[in-house]
């Protein structure tokens, strides 16, 4: 399902996951991105291209009377691309945390993130990750709880385990969108869970939530509403 960040007649804007790829690859089976907006906005053309592990905001144009349009703006500079990174700094090199069912280069790349915008300086702990029940995490919605436990065990603040915590963190510490909402808080609900921390873009779009949502849009709000 499509994480849509904006929709008009004209223009869509979707978050591209990391790991997944826009175009056909030379394996049949791997699901594409553009398969997806094509069945959403059939004829849908695409504007810009990210790579497999890079996530971020694609951009397509819904008019084939302005394609060309854009095409020009994009080769002039008038509409520019911006990419983030985080650097840090390590103190022991290489640095991969131990991580039990949760891949451990997105483990550092929250710790990193936690260190740049919280101030939680964890390049100097020992740290180890572990996904209960011998179950295994492979999307980004997972980040923030993630994110949410490394917070919580440097804090020694013990997390309300009444609350589930979904969405992707991006570098700029910004708590992205999640698909398949609904479906997810109704689980959420049918396992007892009776708040849920989610992304702001989500919570705007939600009505008779079976639970209470709290709709944050930094990596900050969420520590402040899960941590205060």
């Amino acid at each position: 399902m499509l994480s849509i960040l904006y929709e008009d007649d004209a223009l869509l804007f979707i978050n591209k996951p990391a790991g997944v790829v826009i175009q056909p690859s030379l394996k049949e089976d791997e699901p594409y991105l553009l398969k997806d907006v094509l069945q959403h906005a059939p004829g849908a053309f695409l504007m810009q291209r990210l790579d497999r592990g890079t996530t971020g905001v694609m951009f397509f144009s819904k008019l084939g009377a302005i394609n060309a349009k854009l095409t020009r703006q994009f080769e002039t500079k008038e509409i520019r691309k911006r990419y983030l990174a985080l650097l840090r700094v390590a103190l022991r090199f290489p640095w991969a945390p131990p991580a039990i069912g949760v891949d451990s280069g997105r483990v550092a790349l929250l710790t990193a993130v936690l260190e740049r915008k919280q101030g939680i300086v964890l390049s100097d702990q020992d740290i180890y990750v572990n996904v209960a029940g011998g179950a295994t995490l492979e999307e980004p919605a997972a980040d923030l709880a993630v994110a949410a436990a490394l917070a919580s065990s440097f804090r020694d603040v013990p997390l309300d385990p009444r609350t589930v915590i979904l969405g992707e963190v991006g570098l700029a510490g910004e708590v992205r969108g999640v698909t398949q909402i609904e479906q997810r808080l109704g689980e959420a609900a049918q396992l007892g869970f009776v708040r849920c921390i989610l992304p702001e873009s989500n919570a705007r779009r939600i009505t008779g939530a079976p639970l209470e949502l709290c709709g944050v849009g930094t990596l900050g709000a969420a520590m402040e509403a899960l941590l205060t």
